[in-house]
């Protein structure tokens, strides 16, 4: 994503792989690593941390899938 820090507080539609998910916990909410589409059906480019509010969880979300997100972008983080 171009210019990531022009969405925060937007709507956004997202395209990714799965590459982790992170359970909830007593403390803590899960949430899924993604990467978003790099070419040759490789998703390796952006990676982004995405929280499952969905209230039955079903679908079960798996490593490897590819989903499509709608959500809102509240931060970014940069290395």
């Amino acid at each position: 994503m171009r210019n990531p820090n022009k969405y925060i507080g937007k709507k956004i539609k997202l395209k990714c792989q799965i590459n982790q998910i992170s359970e909830d916990g007593l403390f803590t909410q899960g949430f899924l690593r993604c990467y978003s589409y790099s070419g040759y059906d490789i998703y390796a480019d952006d990676e982004y941390v995405v929280f499952d509010e969905r209230a039955s969880k079903t679908p079960k979300l798996l490593t490897n899938d590819v989903i499509t997100v709608y959500g809102l972008s509240l931060i970014h983080i940069s290395e």
